[in-house]
């Protein structure tokens, strides 16, 4: 019985994995890279051009 089970959930998850791999198929690398731009893109228009962050340096702590 818990084998059945387990050999059911095994084949679950592989079906869903190939689902997932049958949409990344063509996906290139190149196709990231102008994901992560349009994404960096809106994000900078969101919360405006100017970052918050501060590059701390060794020599600003006191």
């Amino acid at each position: 019985m818990n084998a059945l089970l387990i050999g059911r959930r095994k084949s679950e998850m592989c079906s869903q994995t190939h689902e997932v791999c049958a949409k990344m198929d063509g996906f290139t690398a190149q196709d990231l890279a102008t994901s992560v731009a349009v994404i960096k893109a809106r994000l900078r228009a969101h919360h405006g051009a100017t970052s918050r962050r501060k590059s701390v340096t060794p020599d600003d702590h006191d």
